[in-house]
């Protein structure tokens, strides 16, 4: 238990941190800091908190290996992950195909990206299904 409690300090200290260097446009220190995070999650909720984080700034940085990498790591977390976040993952990751001009694979990821209904309030939900 003691060391879970440790693990959350050093976990939080880090994340704080990439929150400040994030906030201040550092963004390559924002990114050392929250992958450092994830060597100290305790939870899945924390590693899928510390992907996102790590996706943000990476895509802000151009770093789409980076996007691709967080966004696998992320969904290998799958008991946590809520229908927004596979949203937001399956966009990044549409994001990283666009890069790397894989337009077919982004298309897909980007156009089966929808929400339930009941999240519509914060996140709009796709009325299209694309095919290919």
């Amino acid at each position: 238990m003691q060391t879970n409690l440790i693990k959350e300090s050093i976990r939080m200290g880090y994340n704080d941190f990439g929150d400040y260097y994030y906030a201040h446009g550092y963004l390559a220190d924002a990114f050392k800091s929250y992958a450092r995070t994830r060597d100290y999650c305790t939870t899945s909720k924390h590693v899928i908190h510390t992907c996102m984080s790590a996706i943000l700034v990476s895509i802000e940085m151009g770093q789409f290996t980076h996007v691709t990498s967080y966004v696998s790591k992320a969904e290998q977390t799958a008991e946590a992950l809520e229908p927004p976040t596979v949203s937001k993952l399956r966009c990044a990751a549409g994001l990283a195909h666009l890069e790397a001009k894989k337009y077919k694979l982004a298309a897909r990821k980007v156009c089966f990206t929808c929400v339930p209904p009941m999240y519509s309030v914060q996140y709009e939900y796709c009325h299209y299904f694309f095919f290919f």
